[in-house]
C-alpha cells in the first residue's frame, strides 16, 4: 500500500474522531439575531422570568454572555443561562428575582466557533401598576386605536385633517406630514376634542396635491409619570387619489472607504496561519511521495522552523486579540473555548512533525484539516454545513500541495541536480499542481455561490468580500497563465532554462502569498455585505406571492406583492424586524386586484431583516407568510 492512500485512510479516521471531539462543530458560526423575549423597546406590566434570545445559528455562551442594566447603571444577577437543549439557537437566562419596574439594557456578548465575537444590545421597560389621583388605574403603553385616512388608504379628492384616537388621554408632542419629495406639509395647531380627550385632530393649512403622504408623530400619555418617559414614536403613510414612491431628496456627497477597511491584527494574524500550515503540509507531502531522494538541508529545515515560528506568531496574534475582545472572561475560561484551543492545538502538532521525521505529514496534514473548524465561514449552517466544509478543505489541500510542492521544488533541487530531477519528478509534480489548481478554482466558484445566493454587480463590488473574491481570482488567473509557461519549460527542458524556471517559480509563490493574503481578508470579511436578496421561508409564498423591493438598500425603498392566481385578500399587512429592537408595521396600499404597495424607509440599515406579510380576505381569513431580507452594506446591524 502506497504512503498517500496511507496516509489518506489515516486522515479518514482522525476526521472522524476530530468530528466527535468537537460535536456540532460544523453548526456553529456567525449569527443573527432573530427574535428576544421581551422584544427589544417593549413595555410589559410585570418583570418576566426568563431573558430569551433566539439566533439565526448557535453561537457559543460563557459566564459573561448576557447583563442586565437598569437606567441608574445598576446590574442585576441573572441565574442560571443556558442553551436550550432542544434548540441549539436558543438561549435562556434565569432571573434570580423579580426585576422592579424600570428601563432595561439587555446587552449580549457570545461568540462563534470561528472567535468572531457577537455584540447586542436592546432595552425593554418593566411598568408598575400605580393608582392614580382620581383613582383610575394607569393603562398601559400608549396606543394609536384608530386614524383617519388609515395606514395604507388611498383617498379619493380632497383632504382637511387627520384624526388620532389614542387608548387614553394624550398630548401630542409633535406631529410632521411630508410629501412624495419630502417636503413638509402646512398644518394648523393641533386640538383636543373637549368631548373625547383621547382623540386628537391635526387640519392642513394648504391643499393636498395627488400622491403619498408620510405621518410622523411624537406623543405621550397627559398623565404620565415622569417627563424622563420617552415620547412614543409611529409612522404611517396614505395617498391623496394615486400612490407614489417616495422620492429620495439630496444625497450629498458620497464618502469613499478602504477597500479593505478589516485590515488589521487579526486579518494579519490568519494570514501567517495560512502560509505556515499549507506551506509545511504540500512540501513535506511533495518530499514524502514525489520525490523521496532530495535530502533536507540547512536551508530547508531553516525554512520550515521559521514557518512553523510564522504559524505560532499567528495563532499568537488571533489569541491576543480574542482576549482583547474579552477581557472580562476567566483565563481559565477562556483557554477552553475551543477556537482558542484548537489553534493551540495546531501549534502542538507542528512541532511533533519537526521533531518526529515519520510522522511530519501526517501531523502537518491534520494540523491544516483541522483549520476549517475554527476559520472562515465553512461552518455556517445557512451554507451547507459539512458540505460547505468538505469543499473548504478541497481548497485548503489544493492551494497546499500547489504552493508547498512548488516552494520545495525550488529550494531544495541544486543546479547539479536539475535536469534529472526534471526528467524524473518535475512532470508528476506539474500534473499534480495542474489538478491542484482546478480543484482551487472550482472549490472557489462553489463556495462563492454558497456565501452569496443572491446579489448585484453594485453590492458584490461595493463590498469587502467582493472585492478581495475578484482581486484573489485575477491572482490566480496569473497564477494559471505562469504554470502554463512552466509546464511547457518543463517539456522541453535544457539547462540553460534553470534561471528561468526558478524566476518564474518564485513568481508563482509571491501569487500564491498575495492569494492567502486575500483569504485572510475574506475570513475576516462578512459575506453577506456582498448579498442582496428576498428569500421567501416556504415553497407556499412562492406559490402565492411574488415579492419585490427596489432598490433593497438602507433608506426609502418600494416594496411590491404581486398575487398570483385569483384571489380575494382585501388587505394587506406587512411587518418588518430587525431584532433586537427593531420593529415596523404597515398597510400596503392597494394598487389594483393583484398588486400592493408599501413605499417609505423600509429598511433603516444594512444587515438581516425579517419580513411577515400576512394577507387578509375579505371574508376575514388570513395566510401569512414569512421572508428573509438581507440588504448588503459593511456596516451590518444584529450580524
Amino acid at each position: 500500500m502506497s504512503r498517500s492512500v496511507k496516509f489518506l485512510i489515516m486522515l479518514s479516521f482522525v476526521s472522524i474522531f476530530i468530528l466527535n471531539i468537537f460535536p456540532g462543530v460544523s453548526a456553529y458560526a456567525h449569527s443573527s439575531l432573530v427574535r428576544t423575549l421581551p422584544e427589544g423597546g417593549e413595555k410589559v406590566e410585570t418583570s418576566p422570568s426568563t431573558i430569551e434570545l433566539w439566533f439565526k445559528d448557535p453561537v457559543v455562551l460563557h459566564s459573561k454572555a448576557l447583563k442586565i442594566i437598569d437606567s441608574s447603571g445598576r446590574s442585576f444577577q441573572l441565574g442560571n443561562t443556558y442553551i436550550d437543549p432542544n434548540n441549539q439557537t436558543h438561549i435562556i437566562g434565569e432571573l434570580k428575582e423579580p426585576l422592579p419596574a424600570n428601563r432595561y439594557n439587555i446587552e449580549i456578548n457570545v461568540i462563534a466557533l470561528d472567535g468572531d465575537i457577537i455584540t447586542e444590545k436592546f432595552f425593554f421597560e418593566v411598568l408598575k401598576d400605580e393608582v392614580l389621583k382620581d383613582g383610575s388605574n394607569q393603562k398601559g403603553p400608549l396606543k394609536l386605536n384608530k386614524q383617519i385616512p388609515n395606514d395604507g388608504q388611498i383617498i379619493k379628492g380632497s383632504l382637511d385633517k387627520i384624526d388620532l384616537w389614542f387608548n387614553q388621554e394624550t398630548e401630542l408632542s409633535a406631529i410632521g406630514v411630508f410629501d412624495k419629495n419630502q417636503q413638509p406639509v402646512k398644518l394648523k395647531e393641533p386640538y383636543q376634542d373637549p368631548l373625547d380627550p383621547t382623540h386628537i385632530t391635526v387640519e392642513f393649512d394648504q391643499s393636498l396635491a395627488k400622491g403619498t403622504y408620510q405621518v410622523t408623530w411624537y406623543a405621550h400619555p397627559s398623565n404620565r409619570v415622569s417627563s424622563n418617559q420617552p415620547d412614543s414614536l409611529d409612522v404611517f403613510y396614505f395617498a391623496v387619489d394615486e400612490f407614489t414612491p417616495i422620492e429620495e431628496g439630496s444625497k450629498g456627497t458620497p464618502v469613499h472607504n478602504a477597500w479593505f477597511p478589516d485590515m488589521g491584527l487579526k486579518q494579519l494574524g490568519y494570514w501567517l496561519v495560512f502560509i505556515g500550515l499549507s506551506i509545511l503540509f504540500g512540501s513535506s507531502l511533495f518530499i514524502q511521495i514525489i520525490s523521496k531522494n532530495l535530502k533536507q538541508d540547512s536551508e530547508w529545515k531553516f525554512i520550515s522552523l521559521s514557518l512553523i515560528f510564522m504559524t505560532m506568531a499567528g495563532v499568537t496574534l488571533l489569541i491576543l486579540q480574542q482576549r482583547m475582545e474579552l477581557l472580562e472572561l476567566p483565563l481559565k475560561e477562556f483557554f477552553t473555548l475551543k477556537f482558542i484551543l484548537v489553534p493551540i492545538i495546531q501549534v502542538i502538532l507542528l512541532l511533533l512533525g519537526l521533531m518526529f521525521r515519520r510522522i511530519e505529514t501526517f501531523a502537518f496534514g491534520l494540523a491544516l484539516f483541522m483549520t476549517p473548524f475554527v476559520m472562515g465561514h465553512a461552518s455556517y449552517p445557512r451554507y451547507g454545513g459539512y458540505f460547505t466544509i468538505f469543499i473548504n478543505e478541497l481548497h485548503l489541500f489544493g492551494a497546499s500541495i500547489w504552493m508547498g510542492g512548488l516552494l520545495a521544488l525550488i529550494t531544495l533541487v541544486k543546479k547539479n541536480e536539475v535536469s534529472d530531477f526534471i526528467g524524473k519528478s518535475a512532470l508528476k509534480f506539474s500534473r499534480l499542481a495542474f489538478w491542484s489548481l482546478i480543484v482551487i478554482i472550482f472549490s472557489g466558484i462553489i463556495m462563492t455561490i454558497r456565501y452569496i445566493p443572491s446579489f448585484s454587480i453594485e453590492s458584490f463590488l461595493d463590498s469587502q468580500w467582493g472585492k478581495a473574491v475578484i482581486v484573489k481570482a485575477v491572482l490566480t488567473i496569473l497564477v494559471v497563465l505562469v504554470g502554463y509557461l512552466q509546464r511547457r519549460t518543463i517539456k522541453r527542458f535544457t539547462v540553460n532554462m534553470v534561471t528561468k524556471f526558478k524566476i518564474r517559480g518564485i513568481n508563482e509563490i509571491v501569487y500564491g502569498i498575495l492569494i492567502l493574503l486575500f483569504a485572510s481578508i475574506l475570513v475576516v470579511s462578512t459575506p453577506s455585505a456582498a448579498e442582496q436578496g428576498i428569500y421567501p421561508e416556504g415553497e407556499k409564498n412562492e406559490q402565492d406571492l411574488e415579492v419585490k423591493m427596489s432598490p433593497l438598500k438602507p433608506g426609502l425603498n418600494v416594496l411590491t406583492i404581486d398575487l398570483k392566481g385569483k384571489s380575494d385578500v382585501e388587505n394587506i399587512r406587512v411587518k418588518i424586524t430587525m431584532p433586537p429592537d427593531y420593529s415596523v408595521e404597515y398597510d400596503a396600499f392597494k394598487i389594483d386586484e393583484d398588486t400592493f404597495k408599501i413605499t417609505g424607509n423600509i429598511i433603516h440599515a444594512a444587515g438581516t431583516l425579517f419580513m411577515e406579510i400576512e394577507a387578509i380576505k375579505e371574508n376575514g381569513d388570513s395566510n401569512t407568510y414569512q421572508y428573509t431580507i438581507v440588504v448588503p452594506g459593511e456596516v451590518r446591524f444584529n450580524e
